[in-house]
């Protein structure tokens, strides 16, 4: 029950958001996706295909260089999935466009993940010279092969059925990054 009304409640929000965030297009863009999505999350079972019992959190965001930074990510496992999937980084602006996309294999490879908490290989962002700003970080996983479509519901996923988690903001300036964790 404590599931459900943490998924009611992020939904709701995440409606909200979209509704105000972005274009009428857009929105409806994300409202057609979301009842797609929904209807796939609602049909997996944990360890089908689509549903990872992981949540996905930032650990930390360092600079390396001016342009790059290397973010360290976690995942709070509740059950090893079943296939290899690939992580995904996105920053999005406060507009909800989507202004960098990094995607990798994880290691250790997600079907070796056991339950408890993975901390995953940091991994290098090139940070476009034109980025500042703040951008919401989203993170999520997709297969690597066959449809490549995205985990239908992973845990402690901020949108209606599970597509990706908001799992802070970095902040842009100069080529740097620094990470703004979720309040």
């Amino acid at each position: 029950m404590k599931h459900r009304l943490s998924q009611i409640v992020t939904a709701t929000l995440a409606a909200t958001l979209a509704l105000g965030a972005g274009t009428g297009r857009a929105a409806l863009a994300d409202r057609k996706a979301r009842q797609a999505d929904k209807q796939a999350a609602e049909t997996a079972q944990p360890g089908d295909n689509g549903v990872v019992e992981a949540a996905p959190a930032v650990k930390s965001i360092e600079p390396v260089a001016t342009g790059r930074c290397r973010i360290f990510l976690e995942w709070t496992v509740a059950s090893r999935p079943k296939e290899d999937w690939i992580v995904f980084v996105h920053l999005f602006d406060a507009n909800g466009e989507a202004k960098l996309n990094a995607d990798f294999a994880p290691e250790p490879p997600t079907s070796s993940w056991e339950p408890g908490t993975v901390i995953l290989a940091p991994r290098e962002l090139n940070l476009p010279a034109e980025l500042t700003g703040i951008f919401d970080i989203h993170v999520g996983l997709y297969q690597r092969a066959g449809t490549g479509g995205r985990a239908a519901r992973i845990d402690g996923m901020t949108n209606e059925a599970g597509m990706y988690a908001l799992v802070g903001q970095v902040k842009i300036e100069d080529g740097k990054a620094e990470f703004l964790p979720p309040q």
